[in-house]
């Protein structure tokens, strides 16, 4: 791959669309300064995807589009086009030329192109990411970067073997890799608590749902068991009413019979008597031969039935089987044609392929011969071009001798004339550094002094911002623990009034009547609510009240009465109560000494006179004794005296004793009330306190905020300061050593006059000679050229034979190919084709023999049916006769005697029969009427009340064992009526709840694997890139040796590991001795042999990994003729592996380059290009 032009338009100084196409070898760029050449480096690597503008020489992305000249408008776009050529498949796409476009807008958008697609710029970097090409790339190396190279950090030097070793592309997946697991940690954290919430939330909806669910079940059990019994009642009674119906029907059926009979038997009494007695016996005998002879003749009749119909069964399948012959015949006809056809094809297909594999042969063969001849000449050509490179050497090293005297001795001359004016110059230079060395010392330590002042200010200052994080640290957790106390007291709240609501709608009367009691005008509370008792009398009060703790309390008698009459009439169950102001203590006498439990009691003042006159007559005394005394002393007076041991006495001599167990003194309904308040009042404590914490966390982070302001600004200052002082510092010091400079260099001059004195006298060069060794190699190198002009010659006919012979041969191979597949079909369709053939004929023989069954079975079939027919004309002969034998009998034989004696008893119990049905009737129309009624009430049930339609019901099964289905629907209202309060809502909202779980908690399963497999990838990352990055630094290291011996002949460099314990982070440091020398820091070595050393470092880099072209922009700039005659010398040998484009001002550099393009810009300030071809072109495509 390499790269085949480049188009440029609106790009720096390219204004204009420019195409610069290119070849594989080396290109020079050449031009004047400034003319715009390094702007074709950074166009490269714009279009290659380079975002910062740096690198690009400029200080925003809107410099790289043409920004007008005086004579030329700006313009909106830049364009740059980067046309490969990939028909070695380099780059992961099926082109043989691959574009690569950017696009960069004045309004900031910017856009990529591959092959005119618009694509993003991770898609660029993708496919070129195993071509050594991209961003961070070093295979372009722009102007004055050359040196970087060395004096680059360790680690940065690293990127130079990872770029080789291609485990860039892994540490950017590593890096992506990283960025996901922490991303991935955030999101598991989050998801986590979610989590946690809803499995807080599950467990209160699973019971509600249960209780929804059940409460559904045991409905619709209910409904389906009532619709049962409805429906068996119904079935019932339509049983009942079927036989009614029936029994009716037949009644009076019967009755129009025994009438009719009746009639007929007074009609003809005497006749029919007589014969029927005489001709009975007869009549029977004839009657049964009669049936028997009719009964073979019917079987006779079915049996030929059913043998006809076999009959023309087997004519049937006959007639299918000979069709299906036919049908068979006509396919085996044109299968068998197909063969012929696919076999003269398979013949015709076999002499083609034999024609074609021996053409291919011979084409391989001549195409063998042409390209071992052309390999011949090649080698011949190489071998002057051999010669030639090094006449051009010796031509090129004796002109460079000869004018680098002549050069010397003039710039000697020129050097001794300025000699005088230098020092005089430098006399003054130093004077004037004098003074401003002394001006610089003071203006640094007046700075110095303002620096140590506000370093000690900001030093204060940070003491009191330490103190303030303190102080915001203490109040956040403050704040922490307000919150979690306030949440808690919140929760407990919550939990007491869901507690007290349930207690409370327990009872379904109860309920009913506090919904009735909210649309109250007036005020009406629970006696429980009412009264609040200290923690020794709840449980008496308890005892007292039982259920009236949870009546009612109204205002008004009428309010009262209208509770009672709403419950009365819903369909709640339970008991209930409730009390209007009735009671009065007027004129009322109590006992002298025992306290009143009222006044024992906080009372809501609202209800005081119904609670007194609940327990307005108890009073409390200590133990139970005191209370018998005192119910003693006070008869007469209506009073209950209560002990604290739980004993009750009345004066109407009743007496009570109740004794609770812990649980239900620490549950019964006041102390549950009393808890509630408590609670109330604790969760305003807490909110109070969570308000303060955050007031308080609030005026620290404020007071926080301004000190790191504060702070913020003294760090500014201090760097300014520290800024200003270090400046000032380094200029004091840099005028002192100027002033050392000054004087070291006065004595230099001097010593240079000198030197140039002496050099005048002993330098003569031998010119003379130089011009015949000139002369000598020139004459050897134009005959040199003439032998490769007539190898050239003969070579080119040759390329275009060879070409035209390896299109014939690729056509040929095709050609054999397809001819192969061609006679593979047809040899499968041979073969298919018998088969067919085949199998056609087995199913012909199998029909053949099927007909011939089938004809034998229709003439057996023939032969039983004319027996048969003459059998059933026989059996109907003797049926005939026997027929005619009783009739002829019963005329004969009916006695006259024997049908009055029947007629008469016929006659006279016919009378009773009708007389019977009639009385029967009547019943049961009587019956019918009642179950008429009862029908309709079941069949009202079941449509209105069971909401089911009449044949929908009566579908269902019947009902097996009614009583037990009557009691199991007794038990399931019990059963939902004792449930209380229903939402019918929570199973729903359970089942979404678990549903969310459910699937938090695959998602946290899934990231959790997720997150595994992440940091499985980067773990093989890691071990992948350090055993590559190890083999490819020894690769470096050997390379870097080699070729660094190359360009400094007796020179020695490597390369070395900072760390090699941690091959995932050390940096590679460079050491290099050039001959003769020992240098222990990149830094002392010369610009040019920094910038030869780079370049063999480079090329170590590139021999391992190549690209498909580098750019060199001005990299020999440092180099003296020698070592720019090494450098060009190592470009020509791997010039036909690669392909460079050198930026140069060099001769050497151009004079050794296949195309030049030269670039110039105009006073109009837009960059024009053009190109030349040199003879070193032309030779290189043979």
């Amino acid at each position: 791959m390499y790269l085949k032009s480049l188009t440029l338009k609106g790009f720096k100084s390219f204004a204009d669309r420019t195409v610069m196409r290119f070849e594989p070898g080396v290109a020079a760029v050449v031009g004047p300064n400034g003319s715009g050449k390094s702007n074709i480096s950074d166009a490269v690597l714009w279009v290659l995807g380079e975002r910062n503008a740096k690198n690009l020489r400029g200080q925003s992305m809107e410099d790289v589009i043409f920004a007008g000249s005086s004579a030329r408008k700006p313009v909106s776009v830049a364009e740059v086009e980067l046309l490969l050529d990939n028909t070695d498949g380099t780059l992961p796409v099926d082109f043989a030329e691959v574009s690569i476009g950017r696009r960069m807008y004045r309004s900031g958008e910017s856009e990529y192109l591959i092959n005119g697609n618009v694509v993003r710029r991770m898609d660029v970097l993708d496919i070129l990411h195993d071509s050594g090409m991209g961003t961070g790339t070093n295979s372009i190396i722009s102007q004055g970067n050359l040196d970087s190279v060395l004096s680059s950090r360790p680690e940065d030097r690293r990127a130079l073997i990872e770029e080789a070793a291609g485990i860039l592309k892994h540490k950017e997946r590593k890096a992506k890799s990283e960025r996901k697991l922490a991303q991935m940690d955030a999101h598991l954290a989050r998801v986590n608590d979610i989590t946690a919430e809803v499995e807080r939330q599950l467990k209160p909806l699973e019971r509600k749902a249960k209780k929804a669910r059940l409460y559904k079940d045991l409905s619709s059990e209910l409904a389906n068991l009532k619709l049962a019994l409805a429906v068996d009642d119904l079935r019932v009674l339509q049983q009942k009413w079927d036989a009614v119906l029936a029994s009716e029907k037949e009644l009076e059926a019967s009755q129009q019979t025994f009438k009719k009979e009746l009639e007929a038997s007074e009609h003809t009494l005497d006749a029919l008597q007589r014969q029927l007695h005489e001709r009975s016996n007869q009549e029977n005998s004839l009657n049964e031969r009669y049936r028997r002879s009719q009964a073979s003749f019917e079987r006779l009749n079915s049996t030929a039935m059913l043998l006809r119909e076999k009959r023309s069964g087997y004519l049937q399948e006959i007639e299918r089987l000979t069709r299906f012959l036919e049908e068979a015949r006509v396919r085996r006809g044109a299968a068998e044609h197909e063969l012929a056809e696919a076999q003269e094809a398979a013949e015709k297909a076999k002499e083609e392929s034999v024609k074609a594999e021996k053409l291919r042969g011979d084409l391989e063969i001549s195409y063998t011969q042409r390209v071992n001849k052309r390999n011949d000449l090649r080698k011949k050509i190489d071998t002057l071009m051999s010669e030639q490179r090094a006449l051009v050497h010796r031509q090129e090293t004796a002109k460079a001798t000869q004018q680098a005297l002549r050069e010397n001795l003039s710039e000697r001359r020129a050097r001794a004339q300025v000699i005088d004016a230098h020092v005089a110059d430098a006399a003054e230079r130093l004077s004037f550094a004098k003074e401003q060395s002394e001006t610089l010392e003071t203006q640094a330590s007046r700075l110095e002094g303002d620096l140590a002042r506000a370093r000690e200010e900001e030093a204060s200052t940070r003491e009191k911002l330490n103190a303030l994080v303190v102080a915001r640290d203490a109040a956040r957790c403050a704040l922490d623990e307000a919150r979690t106390a306030f949440t808690k007291a919140t929760a407990e709240r919550a939990a007491l009034e869901e507690l007290e609501r349930s207690s409370e709608t327990s009872n379904p009367a109860q309920a009913k009547m506090m919904e009735e009691a909210k649309t109250l005008s007036s005020d009406c509370s629970l006696v429980s609510h009412a009264v609040s008792a200290p923690a020794g009398l709840d449980v008496l009060i308890e005892a007292l009240l039982g259920p009236e703790l949870h009546a009612v309390i109204v205002s008004e008698d009428s309010d009262a009465e209208r509770l009672i009459f709403a419950v009365a009439n819903s369909d709640a169950v339970g008991a209930i109560a409730t009390f209007a102001p009735v009671f009065k203590e007027d004129g009322r006498s109590f006992p002298v000494g025992p306290r009143r439990l009222v006044d024992e009691l906080d009372i809501d003042p609202r209800y005081s006179a119904q609670v007194g006159a609940l327990i307005g007559d108890v009073f409390i005394v200590d133990t139970f004794s005191d209370a018998l005394s005192c119910a003693r002393n006070s008869q007469g007076t209506a009073a209950r005296f209560a002990s604290l041991d739980g004993c009750i006495a009345s004066t109407d001599g009743k007496f009570s004793f109740v004794r609770f167990s812990e649980a239900d003194k620490q549950n019964n309904a006041l102390a549950r009330r009393r808890a509630l308040a408590q609670a109330i009042k604790e969760e305003e404590r807490c909110r109070a306190d969570y308000e303060a914490a955050q007031s308080e966390d609030g005026r620290v982070e404020s007071e926080l905020r301004q000190a790191q302001t504060a702070s913020l600004k003294l760090s500014e200052s201090l760097a300014n300061l520290k800024g200003q002082s270090e400046s000032a510092r380094r200029d004091a010091d840099a005028s002192m050593r100027a002033l050392k400079q000054l004087e070291g260099e006065h004595q230099r001059l001097l010593a240079e006059q000198e030197e140039n004195t002496a050099f005048f006298e002993k330098a003569q060069p031998d010119s003379d000679e130089l011009e015949r060794t000139l002369s000598q190699v020139t004459a050897d190198l134009e005959l040199n050229k003439e032998k490769v002009s007539e190898l050239e010659e003969t070579l080119s006919p040759m390329r275009r034979e060879i070409v035209s012979l390896s299109e014939r041969l690729s056509d040929a191979r095709l050609e054999t190919a397809r001819l192969s597949e061609r006679l593979a079909y047809t040899d499968r369709m041979v073969s298919t084709r018998k088969q067919e053939i085949s199998a056609s004929s087995r199913e012909d023989a199998s029909s053949m023999q099927r007909i011939h069954v089938a004809r034998v079975a229709a003439n057996r079939a023939d032969e039983l049916l004319a027996t048969l027919h003459s059998l059933s004309d026989a059996a109907s002969l003797v049926s005939t006769r026997l027929e005619q034998e009783s009739r002829s009998e019963k005329e004969q034989s009916l006695s006259l005697h024997d049908k009055i004696a029947q007629a008469t008893k016929e006659s006279r119990e016919a009378r009773e029969r009708f007389e019977s049905v009639a009385s029967r009737i009547s019943e049961v129309r009587i019956e019918k009427g009642r179950l008429e009624v009862q029908v309709d009430a079941g069949v009202n049930v079941i449509v209105r009340d069971c909401d089911t339609p009449l044949e929908v019901a009566l579908a269902g099964d019947r009902l097996d064992n009614r009583q037990e289905a009557e009691a199991q629907a007794s038990s399931l209202e019990r059963r939902i009526k004792n449930m209380g309060a229903i939402n019918p809502d929570a199973a729903e909202e359970f089942e979404q709840v678990s549903e969310r779980h459910a699937y938090l908690s695959s998602q946290l399963e899934d990231m959790r694997l997720a997150r595994k497999t992440l940091a499985r990838i980067v773990n093989v990352i890691d071990e992948r890139m350090r055993d590559d990055f190890v083999a490819t630094f020894e690769q470096v290291n050997a390379n870097f040796s080699d070729i660094f011996s190359t360009l400094f002949p007796g020179g020695q460099a490597h390369l070395s590991l900072v760390d090699p314990d941690d091959l995932e982070n050390t940096g590679v440091d460079v050491n290099s001795q050039p001959v003769g020398k020992r240098v222990k820091k990149m830094s002392l070595l010369s610009g040019g042999e920094k910038s030869m050393t780079a370049m063999a470092l480079l090329f170590a880099v590139y021999r391992i990994r190549q690209t498909p072209f580098y750019i060199l922009d001005e990299v020999e700039a440092a180099l003296d003729d020698t070592n720019l005659r090494r450098l060009i010398a190592y470009i020509n040998v791997v010039r036909d592996e690669t392909q460079f484009i050198m930026i140069t001002h060099q001769r050497r550099t151009m004079e050794s380059a296949d195309i030049l393009y030269g670039v110039s810009m105009q006073a109009d300030g837009i960059t024009k290009v053009i190109s030349q071809k040199l003879d070193n072109a032309t030779r290189k495509e043979g």
